[in-house]
């Protein structure tokens, strides 16, 4: 599609919160009132000479500063604001309204105060005590902490106009700019929309940092450009997905999930369109307060009064949601059958409904899908019918498998399995081999980054052709498979029968000979190596998130390969694990972390350890 013409304005108004027009608004007068959190209504901050500015702290670094105050235990949003505002960043406040949300809001704004971090005279903070649940008790002492925490500090240290005319004509402002939003928004309910989520994303975001008579014009002239933009021919996306959460400000998450094939056509979060972007009713016969109190107390989503009933409702509004705006994929699409098919979901409480758990599991290169339907028994009433319309919604589905788990407790899969159609696995493609992958087997989730993973783990282990190798936790033999071609001899090891029996079979599609796999415990099978006069030359191990048991790690020392390649998910497991093999004569040559889970705070890290001499 052609590029929208103020795309490249609306980025750059986000890479700080003091852009061009919120300068422009300071100049201009106004007063610069910042905010971080849903329970602060916005309309109260866009009183006539006022206007908000959500808090953002974008290309931030490590926030060592805010850390050293706040620790790095607190969430790395409050901290990089605290940091933003120790560096001068929002200097142009004049004051910040702040809510009582969570422990670690209030810590960060009670150090605006503390600190004096903003440059500012006339700066202030104030912060409300939002209610733990909803109920008409609560309604009231909301209002009250609104009118003497926001509307009596702007009216008592700023002169601001807070009647009910003011506060009225407020409303009325912001429900404009919500229905240039909202029009913006319904594009993307089309089947194939002329603007992309990410685009989406970026529009609603500027409504929230930028001054709001500013943006508008904007705004407003985008929805026309829309309006006669001509998408591409064909959709672009796989799925139409919706994004539901608590605080998501980054566009760029949005981007990365298009990337992948994913169309964000509706998002419910803090700072997202809904229900931020919703007009706000005003009724006959209640103050303005009061509609302002009834409207973002009881569309408020915080899980901060997450209650039972609330968290029933907040399932209900997403899916219906999903509905409206038809974010599909084949996991909604089963979840839309349920009820014309009579199945019931599970509820672990009440032991009641027969369904659990959906996996779908898909061949990066070879596009096969797997679906698996997770069970308490496995009989399956309608079943022919059901998997009928299944696939006609979902041509792409190769294999269905129903898996049988009739156990209490967190556990996803049971072991039990029954294949409904299909072949009962999928097969993908990694590094140039074939992989066979079952329901139970572990296979990375991230083919792209799996193949830089591997690579440097082979290159690490400097293979010449003729060494012993042990694959510990083999899984389907991804790793051992791929460094088969550079070893002498590929030993794999797995606990995962299923996975066994799939390593085994990989071993044979790809003609690789040299490659030998059995299921048992790694530790004891090196113990058996050195009884009977083996030693590995190289060790590749990939634990689980929790690390190698200790039984493991004496086996390991004890085999004394010349080189081990431990490849972790887990930074906190492989350092207590790495002191023990470095106790143990070997040392750290080197360590590279991947990143395989985006937008996340967990890391792979592939580390080599070779004899100390």
């Amino acid at each position: 599609m052609k590029d929208l013409k103020h795309m490249i304005f609306f980025e750059e108004l986000l890479r700080q919160s003091h852009n061009t027009l919120v300068e422009q608004a300071v100049d201009e007068g106004q007063l610069a009132l910042g905010y971080n959190c849903y329970y602060i209504p916005e309309v109260l901050l866009n009183l006539k000479g006022c206007f908000s500015s959500r808090l953002r702290a974008p290309d931030s670094g490590t926030a060592e500063v805010a850390s050293y105050y706040m620790t790095n235990r607190n969430c790395p949003y409050v901290r990089c604001i605290l940091e933003r505002a120790i560096e001068g960043g929002f200097n142009y406040l004049n004051a910040l309204f702040g809510a009582e949300g969570c422990a670690a809001m209030e810590r960060m704004e009670e150090h605006f105060a503390l600190l004096q971090s903003v440059q500012n005279p006339q700066f202030v903070t104030t912060i409300i005590d939002p209610p733990m649940k909803g109920d008409e008790t609560s309604l009231d002492y909301y209002k009250a902490q609104l009118q003497l925490k926001v509307l009596d500090v702007l009216r008592d240290h700023y002169g601001v106009d807070v009647s009910d005319a003011a506060l009225r004509e407020a409303v009325e402002r912001h429900n404009r700019l919500c229905r240039v939003v909202t029009a913006i928004g319904d594009f993307r309910k089309l089947e194939n929309p002329p603007i992309t989520g990410y685009e989406y994303h970026v529009l609603n975001l500027v409504s929230y940092t930028c001054p709001k008579a500013l943006i508008l014009p904007y705004l407003r002239e985008t929805l026309q450009e829309l309006r006669e933009r001509k998408p591409d021919p064909k959709p672009w996306y796989r799925a139409r997905v919706l994004i539901a959460g608590s605080e998501i400000d980054d566009p760029e998450f949005t981007k990365m999930l298009e990337m992948a094939g994913g169309m964000v056509v509706a998002d419910r979060y803090c700072f997202g369109s809904m229900p931020g972007r919703e007009e706000i009713p005003l009724e006959e016969g209640k103050d303005v307060l009061q509609s302002i109190a009834d409207y973002y107390m009881w569309r408020n989503q915080c899980p901060r009064a997450m209650g039972p009933e609330n968290i029933i409702a907040r399932k209900k509004y997403i899916f219906d949601l999903a509905e409206k705006y038809r974010a599909d994929g084949i996991i909604v699409d089963i979840r839309n059958m349920l009820r014309s098919f009579k199945i019931q979901a599970f509820d672990e409480r009440t032991g009641t409904g027969w369904l659990r758990h959906v996996l779908v599991r898909r061949g990066f290169q070879s596009g096969q899908v797997m679906v698996v339907l997770v069970a308490v028994s496995p009989i399956f009433k309608l079943q022919k019918p059901f998997l009928k319309k299944l696939t006609e919604l979902h041509p792409e589905i190769t294999t269905v498998v129903l898996n049988i788990n009739d156990r209490f407790g967190p556990v996803v899969l049971g072991s039990r399995e029954k294949v409904l159609l299909g072949d009962g696995y999928i097969e993908d493609s990694l590094l140039g081999l074939c992989f066979r992958i079952s329901p139970r087997s572990f296979y990375q989730i991230n083919p792209v980054q799996t193949e830089k993973l591997y690579s440097i783990a082979i290159e690490m282990a400097g293979l010449t052709g003729k060494e012993l190798v042990l694959d510990a936790y083999c899984g389907v033999g991804t790793i051992g498979l791929c460094a088969a071609g550079k070893a002498g001899q590929v030993l794999g090891v797995e606990l995962n029968r299923d996975a066994v029996k799939d390593a085994i079979i990989n071993a044979k599609l790809n003609g690789i000979k040299n490659c030998w796999f059995t299921a048992g415990d790694a530790g004891k099978y090196m113990e058996e190596m050195s009884t009977g006069g083996k030693r590995p030359d190289v060790v590749f191990m990939d634990p689980p998130r929790t690390g190698s048991s200790p039984q493991f790690l004496s086996s390991l020392l004890r085999a004394a390969p010349k080189r081990i390649v431990y490849i972790s998910c887990g930074p906190d497991s492989l350092r207590r694990d790495l002191d023990v093999l470095v106790s143990g004569g070997y040392r750290v040559s080197r360590i590279q972390p991947v990143d395989m889970f985006p937008y996340t705070n967990h890391v792979e890290s592939v580390c080599l350890l070779t004899k100390s001499k």
